[in-house]
Order: C-alpha cells, then sequence, then structure tokens
C-alpha cells in the first residue's frame, strides 16, 4: 500500500485517557489482548484510511490530509463504537478488541456521530430567532458553526475559516452538551417573561441571565427585568457583608435545582448548572453598594 509521505500516524494515535485507549491498556496488562494489539489497530487504521482517502480524494493521488481526515474519523468512530456497545464497561470493552472486529465497532461508532452532528444541527438550528438567542452570546459562533453541519461529512457547509470546517463528535459534542444544558435552562422560563428580557438586554452572557434569575427567584418576581425598588429590595433583603442571606441562598438553591433537575437528566450537567448559580451569587455578594445597580437591565 502507498500512503502519501508526511503522514503523523504518532499523532493520530489512540489517546490514553479515553475510554478505547483505557481498554487496550488494561486487555494487555491482565493478558486477555496480545502486547500487539497497537500495531494490529494502527493497521488497521491505515487500511480504513485509505479506503476513505481513495473516496474522498479530489485528483488521483490521495493527499496527506484527506487520509489524515479518515484516520481521525476511524478513530472517532472507534472510541464511540467500543463506548456504546460495552455500555461504558471496560471489561466488555477489552472482550469486544478481543474479537478484533474493529469494522463492527466502527460502524456502530460511525452510526453515533451522525445521530451527534443531525441533533448539535438541528438544535442550533432552533435557536434563531427566538429569544434565548440574544442570551448565549458566550455560544454566538458555536452556534453558527454547529447549525451549518453535514452530518454525513462532519463538516460544515459555506465555512470560510478553514478551522471552523470540521465538526468533532466527541470533544464539539461535549460542548453543544453543555449549550444545550443551558438552553434548556433558559427554556423553563415562559415565553411571557424571557421576551420582554431578552429585548431588554439586546444581547447578553448566560451569566448575565441566571444574575437577573437569582434576583426575580429571591423576591418571588414573575419578571427578570427588576425595577429600583427591586433592586434595592434584594440589596437590603438579600445581601450582607458575608454575601448572600442564607435564607435567600437556600431559596434561589432550592428554586434552581428544581429547574435544574427539569432542564436535564444527566446528573454532571445538572451540577454544571448549578455551579453557574453558584458562581453568579458569588459575584453579586462581592460587587461593590454603588455598583449593583449597574449589574442588572432594569425597566426604567
Amino acid at each position: 500500500m502507498n500512503l502519501p509521505t508526511g503522514v503523523d500516524f504518532d499523532r493520530l494515535r489512540v489517546e490514553s485517557e479515553g475510554f478505547l485507549g483505557q481498554a487496550i491498556a488494561l486487555g494487555i496488562r491482565y493478558g486477555k489482548l496480545s502486547e500487539h494489539t497497537p500495531d494490529v489497530l494502527m493497521a488497521y487504521l491505515r487500511t480504513t484510511g485509505m479506503r476513505f482517502g481513495r473516496r474522498y480524494r479530489t485528483g488521483i493521488a490521495v493527499s496527506r490530509d484527506v487520509l489524515e481526515q479518515g484516520v481521525g474519523k476511524t478513530l472517532v468512530s472507534l472510541e464511540l463504537g467500543l463506548t456504546i456497545i460495552a455500555e461504558q464497561d471496560l471489561n466488555r470493552g477489552v472482550d469486544l478488541l478481543a474479537e478484533g472486529d474493529f469494522e463492527k465497532i466502527r460502524k456502530r461508532g460511525w452510526e453515533e456521530a451522525y445521530a451527534r452532528l443531525e441533533e448539535m444541527g438541528r438544535v442550533c438550528r432552533s435557536i434563531h430567532g427566538r429569544p434565548e438567542s440574544r442570551l448565549l452570546r458566550d455560544y454566538a459562533s458555536q452556534i453558527n458553526r454547529w447549525s451549518r453541519v453535514v452530518p454525513e461529512t462532519w463538516m460544515v457547509s459555506g465555512a470560510e475559516d478553514e478551522d471552523a470546517v470540521h465538526v468533532d463528535p466527541l470533544r464539539d459534542y461535549a460542548g453543544f452538551r453543555e449549550l444545550h444544558a443551558r438552553l434548556n435552562f433558559i427554556r423553563l422560563i415562559p415565553l411571557s417573561v424571557l421576551q420582554p428580557f431578552a429585548e431588554a438586554v439586546d444581547e447578553c452572557g448566560f451569566s448575565d441571565f441566571v444574575r437577573h434569575l437569582i434576583l426575580a427567584l429571591a423576591l418571588d418576581l414573575e419578571t427578570l427585568v427588576p425595577g429600583a425598588r427591586e433592586i434595592s429590595a434584594f440589596e437590603t433583603d438579600c445581601l450582607s457583608p458575608e454575601g448572600v442571606a442564607l435564607w435567600a441562598r437556600d431559596k434561589v438553591t432550592t428554586k434552581a435545582n428544581e429547574m435544574a433537575r427539569k432542564a436535564v437528566d444527566d446528573s454532571h450537567r445538572q451540577m454544571l448548572l448549578m455551579q453557574d448559580v453558584e458562581d453568579e451569587m458569588a459575584c453579586l455578594a462581592g460587587l461593590p453598594a454603588d455598583a449593583l445597580a449597574d449589574a442588572f437591565v432594569t425597566d426604567s
């Protein structure tokens, strides 16, 4: 097999912290896998990389970039496929690798990659033109990029920046899940409350939304746009030199936790949302008295 020169297969090796890498290391350590398993896997990667390269080449020869794309996508597919089929059980993962059917694992992973990329595109496209699009300034570039992903190719349609061409079903999807959790959290707010806030702020980050939510939850408001009286009440009743008053903290935490559980069913992302709330309460507690009003968009 003639491989393009300059392809750095060491750079494309299996990551030791991933499920695939851990399963290989465990299998070799306990004698369930041959010590030559990495070499066998590398040979498979070369073969599938060339197969991908021949399919997507633009000329007679297979370019280094196309070959690396093929190897990289195969690695991601193997990682996803093994994790899913083994149900995150490392011992089961070792047994599957011992069977030697890398192609079966890759195909299952490719299906998962397609489903993830399709979900990313669908959800991100649903944000455009809605009030929540104004509250996720932190994710604006990612939302734009992921909304244009083509699941079949893992690429972004119409991308002008080379760095924004590819979408990774592992790393990008991890970031997408954080976005999706925050999006679901925002969407728990009734549209009648969310729309006026989005119009008032025009554009803001998720932390700005959380800050206004904390005040609303603490004071039992039916709006995210407080007036001067509400801000004064929050400062007087809910803040002290030691931070957010215990009663207010407990009240906000309890209500926000209920929202987090409704937003996502994954405990890790629930904790992510609650950490956002905790961080913003800490920021509010640390503001000078004369700066508190500037932290909020008011109805005046």
